[in-house]
C-alpha cells in the first residue's frame, strides 16, 4: 500500500523510512515490500500460538490431580487383590 501510494506518513516513526525501489529502509533494517505484508499474519499467529501454550500451562495442575487420583484408584485396586488373594 505504501508504495502503491508513492510515499511513506511524514511524521514519527516512520521519517528516517525510505522507499528504494522494492525495499523499505527502517532504521530496523532493509526489508522488502512482500515481507511486510505478512507480518500482519505472522503476529496474529504468534498471539494465537502464545494463547495456546498459556492455556496448556493453566491445565497441566488439572492433569496432574486426574493422574494422581487414577494412580490412587489403582493402589487401590491392587491392595484389594493382594488381600483377597486365595492360596
Amino acid at each position: 500500500m505504501i508504495v502503491a501510494r508513492g510515499y511513506l506518513p511524514d511524521r514519527e516513526p516512520y521519517i528516517q523510512w525510505y522507499i528504494d525501489g522494492d525495499y523499505i529502509n527502517t532504521p530496523y533494517g532493509r526489508f522488502q515490500a512482500a515481507e511486510l505484508e505478512f507480518l500482519n499474519l505472522y503476529k496474529w499467529s504468534s498471539r494465537r500460538y502464545a494463547d495456546i501454550a498459556r492455556n496448556q500451562r493453566e491445565r497441566v495442575p488439572e492433569i496432574e490431580r486426574r493422574l494422581q487420583s487414577m494412580v490412587d484408584e489403582a493402589s487401590s485396586l491392587l491392595n484389594t487383590l493382594h488381600k483377597t488373594r486365595i492360596g
